[in-house]
């Protein structure tokens, strides 16, 4: 069930990698798209649900989330600061 046919309002992509960044600090840019590869895949896994509504995309060197490699486009390294997402979108189940 989608958003638009009333389904649960889900965090975005740009949410959870600023939670990872603020739970694990200094990532590289692919450390970050690998982890946001892997939190949507446990979460279909565990609970049957996608955890964030962003197409993850195979690019050459591995999955990306478009939106959130634009957020970090030019950086060697990523911080919380530099991403605009809002880690308290998770919710305790997330």
């Amino acid at each position: 069930m989608s958003v638009e046919e009333g389904g649960p309002i889900m965090c975005r992509a740009i949410d959870v990698a600023s939670y990872i960044l603020n739970e694990r600090g200094r990532l590289s840019g692919y450390q970050l798209q690998k982890l946001l590869y892997y939190c949507q895949a446990w979460c279909l896994v565990t609970q049957d649900r996608p955890l964030f509504p962003e197409v993850i995309r195979a690019w050459e060197h591995g999955p990306v989330v478009y939106e959130v490699a634009r957020a970090h486009r030019g950086r060697r390294s990523v911080v919380a600061r530099d991403i605009e997402g809002n880690p308290l979108a998770l919710s305790a189940e997330d």
